[in-house]
Parts: C-alpha cells; structure tokens; sequence
C-alpha cells in the first residue's frame, strides 16, 4: 500500500427487487484502494470505486439481465445492493461463509 492511498474492504450484498436483502445471492467482499488528500472522507471516496468493480464482476447484474447495469444503480437511489461491513484496510479472512465471493 502506498502512501498516497489507503486500502478500504466493503462486504456487500445484493438487494433483491421485492423482497429486500436477498440471502440467495453471494456477499461480495471487495477491497479497493481510495487516493489520500486532505479533507477526503477515505469511505465516501470508495462508494464508486466498489460500484465499478461490482459492475465489472457482474456486468449484467446478479441475474444476468439483457441490459447491462450502471455503477450508479448499486448505492445511489434505489441501490442494488446493502453495505453490510465496512473495514478500514484488508481484514484477514479466516473462513468464508455461504454465499461469498472476493471479487
């Protein structure tokens, strides 16, 4: 890890459409490094970049859908997906749970 940056690792999980959270869908665990600089909030400054890499690894959303999906739609109005965890640098994981993928 550079100076210059500071490492943040979301666990996230998809929303379902009607029913809220979806237990059917993996957790992601996502770890992301967010550029230093004074004033910066490191955790608002990695909400875009989880969103990009969450679109990346499913760029057609957890379904598959025909379109394809906007990093936009994941956190912002009505999210695609729910933070559950929020770690400041990379947490060593010691076992995975149902469901789980690093991505």
């Amino acid at each position: 890890m550079s100076t210059d940056t500071s490492t943040v690792t979301f666990v996230v999980r998809w929303e379902s459409d009607s029913e809220g959270v979806s237990y059917d869908m993996p957790s992601m665990v996502c770890t992301v490094e967010v550029p230093n600089g004074p004033g910066r909030d490191m955790q608002e400054a990695a909400y875009p970049l989880v969103a990009q890499r969450i679109v990346d690894s499913y760029p057609n959303g957890p379904s598959g859908a025909e379109a394809p999906i906007e990093p936009s739609w994941i956190f912002e109005d009505d999210p695609m997906c729910m933070v559950e965890a929020i770690f400041k640098g990379t947490p060593e994981l010691l076992g995975e749970w149902a469901h789980s993928e690093t991505i």
